[in-house]
């Protein structure tokens, strides 16, 4: 990777005057790992003269090492203040994951969901950098939002296509959102089901009201009425996408919706998986 700066948690590296760096002796080529490696199990069979496949799955997240150092661009000064590393401390050191992203032309499609522990570097008792340790919560990286049109439905089923890129086979779980700003009833059941290839998943039911909307995002279902008690009109099954190999990366679903009164605006988006390296 050859970026200088990434944006963590919506905050730029950049703005606030440091670099990515490397503190060491200058390398040449490199070898690095996707964090995508794959764990398969296996039985031994016929006294060992062949093995059986039993399973498979990743036991391991991305992870990498990286240091930062104030931006020569924009400072003149090389040391880093106590403050000034508590203030970087206090933003990359956190308990919860939160979204990064390099800011370079290669990458800045791409994200990743993690936290940093960090250390100071020091020179002559001074701190002039920080190693900066991601852990994050995935084996793969992911593409920024993929967003298709919004559809609207009514008491008609429609079944929608959609094309589901990515890297890893596996179940992948959309962002939903249900609109009622059009709703003539007061309130009206929604239904969703999965569809993949002659795969009928089990069926997704929320109760929607008139200028509501809801958001699905697995796990979590949210209105943006507070008054709305959801958990108690909804049956906890999400709609969900299935990736499978493709030579162009891409793999066909459906989702078939319907209202049972008036008419809902439905908007879908996800984040595929992707396999490169951090």
């Amino acid at each position: 990777m050859r970026s200088y700066y990434f944006e963590y948690d919506g905050e730029s590296l950049r703005d606030k005057g440091y670099v990515i760096c490397y503190f060491g002796r200058p390398g040449g080529i490199e070898t690095v790992t996707s964090g995508a490696d794959i764990t398969w199990n296996l039985v031994s069979m016929h006294n060992g003269t062949r093995w059986g496949f039993t399973s498979s799955g990743h036991s391991s997240t991305l992870e990498t090492t990286f240091s930062i150092c104030k931006d020569p661009c924009s400072t003149g000064d090389s040391i880093i203040t106590l403050e000034e590393y508590r203030a970087l401390a206090r933003w990359l050191n956190r308990r919860g994951f939160h979204t990064l992203r390099f800011l370079d032309s290669e990458y800045e499609n791409y994200c990743f969901d993690g936290s940093f522990n960090i250390s100071p570097i020091l020179i002559g008792g001074n701190i002039v950098g920080a190693e900066l340790r991601l852990k994050t919560d995935s084996p793969f990286a992911r593409l920024a939002d993929v967003s298709f049109d919004p559809f609207n439905v009514g008491v008609h089923l429609v079944t929608q296509f959609f094309d589901i890129e990515g890297d890893e086979e596996c179940i992948v779980f959309p962002k939903i959102e249900l609109d009622g700003a059009n709703l003539s009833a007061e309130h009206t059941t929604v239904e969703l089901w999965s569809a993949y290839d002659t795969i009928i998943g089990s069926k997704t039911s929320v109760e929607l009201y008139a200028g509501e909307k809801i958001t699905m995002e697995y796990p979590v279902i949210s209105s943006d009425k507070p008054e709305h008690a959801i958990e108690n009109d909804f049956n906890f099954s999400f709609v969900h996408f299935i990736s499978r190999y493709k030579a162009n990366g891409k793999t066909s679903n459906a989702i078939e919706v319907q209202a049972g009164a008036g008419q809902v605006c439905v908007t879908v988006s996800y984040r595929p998986f992707v396999k490169i390296q951090v």
